[in-house]
């Protein structure tokens, strides 16, 4: 009886250290090619551009998906560097509003709010995006994409410019998104 109970034992422990391994064989490609695009826009960033030190990478999904590596150069001035494929667009922090600033601006907007999602730097290109008043910006331009919940679950998607802090465009989903926190 004992060994019948221990190779049982012994058995659900093998099937649940393959599924183990069978989970992360599945899931690694994906972890893998996440990570290998990152580096690749870093090794970009640190060969073609003045940063040395890299302290994060932001996925940016405007108009094309693209990686924002953000560090600083030799003279530790933070800098936003855009790489789009074999292209980088460099902007250093102290020429451009902060986060804070793009959430202020999109909050004044006075819609329902419920929390902001994220706040992610990118490169918008030529008329990609237009202003309030329909006109399209004329030349590549740094924003800041900003994400919220909306008090009927939807998400807003607001374009802020980096320069001036100026909404550019906002569009919201129109399909209901489940709260964060409910």
């Amino acid at each position: 009886m004992r060994i019948r109970w221990f190779s049982l034992i012994i058995s659900l422990v093998m099937i649940v250290f393959c599924a183990l391994i069978l989970a992360v064989i599945w899931i690694w490609p994906s972890l893998n090619s996440v990570s290998a695009t990152e580096q690749s826009a870093v090794a970009f960033a640190l060969t073609h551009t003045p940063i040395v030190h890299v302290e994060q990478v932001q996925w940016f999904t405007g108009a094309g998906t693209e990686q924002t590596v953000i560090g600083t150069d030799a003279s530790h001035r933070k800098m936003y560097v855009f790489v789009q494929g074999q292209r980088a667009n460099i902007v250093y922090a102290d020429q451009v509003v902060t986060k804070q600033h793009a959430i202020q601006s999109v909050l004044a907007l006075k819609q329902p709010i419920t929390a902001i999602l994220s706040a992610t730097p990118g490169y918008e290109p030529a008329n990609s995006l237009t202003y309030a008043n329909n006109n399209s910006i004329p030349q590549d331009h740094p924003v800041w994409e900003i994400t919220a919940n909306l008090a009927n679950h939807n998400l807003l998607f607001a374009f802020v410019d980096m320069y001036s802090g100026a909404v550019l465009n906002t569009f919201s989903t129109t399909h209901a998104v489940l709260p964060l926190n409910p």
